[in-house]
């Protein structure tokens, strides 16, 4: 299966786990937002998840489950506000 653009966005508002790190809790995807590409026919793209956990994961790669998906993603955390933790991945 391809996780491009689109597969990510059929899973807006969907819940992901942390293989290994299931007691964290889940991320929930909140948005997918496109990124102009310096180089044509490249489809970059970000994702964005939000944790309730008060604990604040470390940007790493980890690896991803949930709907019809598990691969392993870098992600950074970004923000902070009072829906929670916001996480980016990014693909390009």
């Amino acid at each position: 299966m391809e996780y491009d653009r689109e597969f990510f966005k059929s899973c807006l508002g969907k819940k992901f786990s942390i293989e290994f790190h299931e007691e964290f809790g889940h991320l929930e995807l909140v948005e997918v937002s496109d990124l102009n590409a310096s180089l044509p026919n490249i489809d970059a793209f970000s994702l964005v998840f939000i944790s309730k956990n008060t604990a604040v994961l470390g940007q790493q790669t980890y690896t991803l489950k949930g709907p019809n998906y598990k691969n392993d993603l870098f992600l950074v955390p970004v923000g902070r506000d009072e829906q929670g933790t916001r996480y980016e991945a990014v693909f390009n």
